[in-house]
């Protein structure tokens, strides 16, 4: 009962150094995993019962592999993902530690001398997410970078000021200017980086106006750019774009729409449209 009460307050998992602690001998472990009670996950860590694990518990079994919270916590790239920066992470998790463990096919561990900058995600041992930017900064290209900021931002985890490496610093003081934002689809995170590459101003994402809400808006010179996907060809989406372009135009907005054609296959094109629209 006590082995079961620990795994489930890990999500499943055990190490070898809990299972001594609560008394159990390596006899009585190895006669476990021949009955099917105990499944290996990691050398030194199992899952309890069923081997089935959420991606929770494989993050705690590759903590509890390097060390146990005392000594390791999800990191980098993972992180990232945990943290909601990142939609994609790693095949292999990635953990900082201070201890002696290596990598293997499944995790990736990332030697520190130490763990300040520690905290915990429903006890999940974690790197802070200002820490977590850092150590991402030199595997994410500016796009990915810029987006990952804005996240931490748009979410509160990080505080409006930069920190960091002089490329993540850059991405910050840039998002300080316009504040955090939260777009809607690719084409739009594709379109923001156009504008990014070009230089051109940054506009207002997502922003209310009028009682609608448009995808991106420079107030200063009353432009707007609408970026319509696949759904907008729909004919009753079509018929309310266009009343709404000609109620914005009315009100002395310009109106442009960009697909994701055009993006594809003409970006320059639309970059030096803008930047005329914006001079």
């Amino acid at each position: 009962m006590a082995l079961a009460q620990v795994a489930a307050r890990q999500d499943g998992v055990i190490s070898t150094a809990q299972l001594h602690a609560l008394g159990v001998t390596r006899g009585a472990i190895e006669h476990r995993v021949a009955n099917g009670r105990l499944h290996r996950v990691h050398r030194g860590v199992y899952v309890v019962g069923v081997p089935r694990l959420t991606s929770r518990g494989r993050h705690r079994a590759a903590v509890l592999a390097c060390g146990g919270p005392a000594a390791a916590a999800i990191s980098h790239a993972t992180a990232a993902v945990v943290w909601g920066l990142r939609d994609r992470g790693p095949v292999r998790i990635d953990v900082a530690t201070f201890g002696t463990g290596r990598s293997t096919m499944a995790i990736r561990v990332h030697h520190t001398l130490t763990l300040d900058d520690l905290t915990r995600q429903d006890r999940l041992p974690i790197t802070t997410p200002a820490r977590t930017l850092i150590d991402v900064t030199p595997s994410l290209d500016d796009d990915e970078l810029l987006r990952a900021c804005n996240e931490a931002l748009f979410q509160g985890r990080i505080d409006p000021h930069p920190i960091g490496p002089p490329r993540l610093r850059e991405a910050l003081s840039r998002l300080t200017k316009t504040g955090p934002y939260r777009t809607k689809s690719e084409l739009e995170d594709q379109l923001l980086a156009l504008i990014d590459r070009h230089g051109l101003p940054r506009p207002l994402v997502n922003a209310p106006l009028h009682g609608s809400t448009v995808d991106f808006f420079w107030p200063a010179q009353k432009v707007i750019v609408e970026t319509d996907g696949r759904n907008h060809l729909r004919p009753l989406v079509y018929e309310a774009d266009r009343e709404r372009d000609a109620h914005l135009q009315e009100l002395g907005y310009r109106v442009y729409r960009v697909t994701s054609r055009q993006l594809d296959e003409r970006p320059d094109h639309v970059a030096r449209r803008l930047a005329r629209w914006l001079a």
